[in-house]
């Protein structure tokens, strides 16, 4: 061959390697293919827990290639993550990429995704896989208890062991439900715990005296924060009643009228445990306690005193019921007595209110200057010196310490009051003892409310806002009176718009009564819109003036064009 067939040959031979068909033959022989696995078809997750699935990527074909990962999903972005999203291999290596899964607490379902996988030489394969996640249980328990019974108000103790049997953290929260009062957990109610870590806690239970014997279902309550699981052991309490004691008094008691007096009530433990006892009393409610509770050690007893102080409406007998229960056992007795009071001594106080002012009452007066009336009176049979005494704020005061006073005699003393202007209430109690023993205290409670002149004498405006228009003759204002004095107010009006038909106002505490403002302007020179007035009542009260201030507003509201033609229109047919 010569020189210039060789170059034609060689000519056409490049031509025919640039050609279509010679790329596709060099390509089909050259394989780019790439292979993609992963672990499992599916992957199963735990709310609060994570997941790793891992995808194999193998190059089999002759040429180095570079590959991306894509990752769509039908769930939250967030709770997915690949490891890389780009690597490169050469013919016949592989790589794994992981895919990291979150899940969030609290969910539930099913939800497909893909992971798109793409070559640098153009080719492409997706993988199509399921997340499904579900709540898991992550709680164990075990519970034992120390006894297999306990007498009322005995301590059970308890060694609970909780678990956690999930792949996550959590944190635990023990509690025993409604018997939560009478539990003591000794360590931590609330913890942590990681995979597979244990912790063991004591308690005790302690039920109330004033549970009865029975079998009590006590629940062991685990709940955890994170997967908002709960999980009980039921953990039955054998409670049981083995109690007695007794209840001792006189059967008949006399005693002196408006004399304190003592009654002992005896109770006798016969338990071997310390047991305590509530006392009630049904009878006259002169009769009281001292106590209403008693601890009795075993084998011993123990006195509650009843103290008895009957005034001169208890002379006569009287049945007196005492009931006693056990708070151990809830054990009830009752016994009763008769109890005779005799009119050994008496005498009387009584509150007879304010010399002058019928404006105040027994429980309200105007602030100045006040006397009133206390009246003690001896019902006994003997002469005798009443101490008197006064206990509230010092603008009241007796005007005598002491009095004497012969049988059914009696007397009323002065109380001077300074009465303060606070609009505010003050308790007294005024009391007459006699000098000699027994002492015997009589006392009269009084309930006073200080007013200053303003809130005695106060008005009001029953309606401060009107709508006027250019017709408007005038407007009636409806006052009331709400103090507890009244009389006659002088009136002053400040208004642009109305003036007074009356120049003053007499009205008393509750009543009600009518004002009547005529309008005193051509409103039809006035613009709409809202105008103010001032409106004083002024009324001398004991030499004080005392002065009130109303204000009330009027809108304006001037005729409508129509309206004004329709007026217009009837009046030409009229």
């Amino acid at each position: 061959m010569n020189p210039l067939q060789t170059i034609g040959t060689l000519l056409a031979l490049l031509l025919l390697a640039a050609s279509p068909a010679s790329a596709e033959i060099i390509v089909n022989y050259h394989s780019t293919g790439f292979g993609v696995s992963t672990t499992s078809q599916d992957i199963k997750v735990c709310s609060c827990d994570t997941a790793t699935e891992y995808i194999t990527i193998s190059n089999e074909g002759n040429f180095p290639a570079s590959y991306s990962l894509a990752l769509s999903t039908q769930f939250p972005k967030e709770w997915a993550s690949l490891g890389s999203s780009e690597l490169s291999l050469n013919p016949g290596e592989r790589a794994t990429i992981p895919l990291f899964i979150d899940a969030p607490c609290l969910v539930r379902g099913a939800w497909p995704y893909a992971i798109t996988i793409t070559s640098s030489h153009g080719r492409e394969q997706t993988l199509v896989r399921t997340l499904q996640a579900d709540q898991c249980q992550n709680i164990q328990i075990l519970v034992e208890q120390e006894k297999p019974s306990v007498n009322l108000c005995e301590e059970q103790n308890y060694l609970i062991t909780i678990r956690n049997v999930a792949g996550f953290t959590d944190e635990y929260t023990l509690s025993t439900g409604p018997y939560e009062p009478f539990t003591n957990i000794k360590g931590p109610a609330t913890f942590k715990l990681q995979t597979g870590e244990s912790i063991k806690l004591h308690a005790s239970l302690e039920l109330p005296c004033t549970y009865e014997e029975n079998i009590y279902d006590i629940p062991f309550i685990v709940s955890t924060a994170k997967n908002a699981n709960q999980g009980q052991v039921i953990v039955p309490l054998d409670v049981q009643n083995k109690i007695d004691y007794s209840l001792q008094v006189e059967t008949s008691e006399n005693f002196c009228g408006r004399v304190p007096s003592k009654m002992p009530i005896m109770i006798g433990n016969y338990n071997t445990r310390e047991n305590t006892y509530n006392i009630e009393l049904a009878g006259p409610d002169y009769i009281t306690l001292e106590q209403d509770q008693v601890s009795v050690p075993a084998g011993e007893r123990g006195v509650i005193v009843a103290n008895i102080v009957p005034g001169r409406e208890h002379y006569g007998s009287s049945d007196l019921t005492i009931v006693a229960t056990s708070e151990i056992g809830h054990i009830t007795k009752s016994r009763t007595v008769q109890i005779n009071i005799d009119a050994c001594y008496e005498h009387e106080v009584s509150f007879q209110g304010e010399l002058s002012g019928k404006e105040n009452t027994n429980e309200q007066a105007v602030c100045g200057y006040r006397e009133y009336l206390l009246n003690i009176r001896n019902n006994g049979a003997e002469s005798e010196t009443f101490q008197l005494e006064r206990t509230g704020p010092s603008w009241m005061q007796l005007t005598r310490e002491s009095v004497t006073l012969q049988p059914s005699e009696n007397i009323n003393v002065i109380i001077e009051a300074d009465i303060p202007c606070t609009d505010q209430t003050y308790d007294f109690t005024f009391t007459a003892a006699n000098a000699r023993q027994p002492h015997i205290i009589e006392e009269v409670s009084l309930n006073l409310h200080a007013m200053s002149r303003e809130a005695a004498l106060n008005i009001e405006l029953l309606q401060d806002e009107f709508v006027i228009n250019e017709d408007t003759p005038g407007i009636a204002l409806l006052v009331r009176q709400t103090g507890i004095a009244g009389g006659t107010y002088d009136l002053t009006l400040d208004s642009e718009l109305f003036e007074l038909e009356e120049s003053t106002l007499t009205i008393y505490p509750g009543e009600e009564k009518v004002l009547n403002l005529r309008t005193s302007k051509d409103l039809r020179t006035y613009l709409e819109g809202r105008y103010l007035s001032d409106l004083e009542f002024l009324i001398d009260f004991e030499n004080n003036g005392v002065l009130f201030s109303r204000q009330f507003g009027a809108e304006y509201d001037q005729k409508s064009w129509f309206t004004r033609m329709y007026e217009t229109h009837r009046l030409r047919h009229f």
